[in-house]
């Protein structure tokens, strides 16, 4: 059976089970996490919920998708980074579902990070430097992003596809032509008469008369023909 990869990030591979599954999905997905209101020394952690190209075919809001997955989560950047000790980490994927609206598949993911000293250029410093720590005093935040990239295998169950529309030659999509009708039916006729000439059919009731005289309308003679 074919691989559909239509949409390079959505790449679907027909199964057949474990039950009720016929789709194997691997879809592919990147997002952004921050900027972050985070303080150096301290290890921060915060949820992410990464979208994903991958809609579920056939979905319907009153049926609860069944499906399982397998996924698998790194930062492909992060920033600033100073010269300094600091982490930045994907701890875990939380779960993974569909959207309830438009069925798009959507990943959980948690997220953690320490930083370094911050980078001048991402801080910014406000409160009062003479007033007494304890009521606020100078405050400095650092702002950091983190992007994720995601890969998930996903078991669900999707309608078949719909057949393409039928193509003719050279790549035409083929259709009825309003003379083809007329054509056909009068080489029909042509091979009836040949048929009735055999049996020795009168040449005034041949196939083809009685159909000219049945598609024939009659030609009005201004109401002198019949009298009552």
């Amino acid at each position: 059976m074919p691989v559909n990869i239509f949409l390079p990030q959505v790449t679907r591979i027909p199964i057949t089970g474990p039950e009720p599954y016929n789709t194997l999905v691997c879809v592919q997905a990147e997002s952004n996490a921050g900027p972050q209101d985070v303080k150096k020394g301290k290890l921060t952690r915060w949820p992410v919920t990464v979208p994903t190209p991958f809609r579920l075919a056939g979905f319907d809001q009153r049926v609860q998708p069944v499906f399982d997955h397998s996924t698998t989560a790194y930062l492909s950047s992060i920033g600033p980074a100073e010269d300094d000790t600091w982490l930045y980490a994907v701890d875990a994927v939380t779960g993974a579902g569909f959207d309830p609206v438009d069925g798009a598949y959507f990943l959980n993911i948690n997220v953690a990070l320490l930083p370094g000293a911050g980078e001048p250029s991402t801080c910014i410093t406000y409160g009062d430097p003479t007033a007494d720590p304890t009521q606020g005093g100078l405050t400095i935040v650092c702002y950091y992003s983190l992007t994720i990239q995601v890969t998930s295998y996903v078991l669900c169950y999707e309608p078949p596809p719909p057949s393409p529309p039928p193509v003719g030659q050279h790549g035409r999509v083929a259709m009825s032509s309003p003379v083809a009708s007329p054509i056909k039916a009068a080489l029909q006729l042509s091979a009836l008469d040949r048929v009735g000439a055999q049996l020795g059919l009168p040449a005034a009731i041949t196939p083809s008369v009685l159909a000219r005289a049945a598609v024939t309308p009659a030609k009005p003679d201004g109401g002198k023909c019949c009298k009552p």
